[in-house]
């Protein structure tokens, strides 16, 4: 769920980092996926500050942790951003011909 709707507080929802640090201990920082609820948040905060969420946080995270949360994760599922993602070359190889 959103940050914003299940926290007391504005952004940067301090109150949020027990939910996130339950989440990434009992999951792994490999199996959780930060997402912004775009556009709905955009009526509470700005997209920047969303994205930038887990950084201004202060969360006691790794690189590693952090990276996974914010973009490993992601690209694990979907693949890199602006590229095909997993699957997807072989859909576009068969449309060509």
């Amino acid at each position: 769920r959103a940050l914003f709707r299940n926290s007391e507080f504005t952004f940067p929802h301090h109150d949020a980092q027990r939910r996130m640090r339950e989440l990434i201990d009992v999951f792994g920082s490999d199996h959780v996926l930060f997402g912004s609820d775009f556009p709905f948040v955009m009526e509470h905060e700005t997209y920047d500050d969303c994205a930038m969420l887990m950084y201004k946080m202060n969360m006691p995270l790794t690189v590693e942790q952090l990276d996974n949360l914010v973009y490993r994760t992601a690209e694990g599922l979907f693949g890199k951003w602006g590229e095909a993602g997993p699957g997807e070359e072989e859909a576009g190889a068969e449309e060509e011909l």
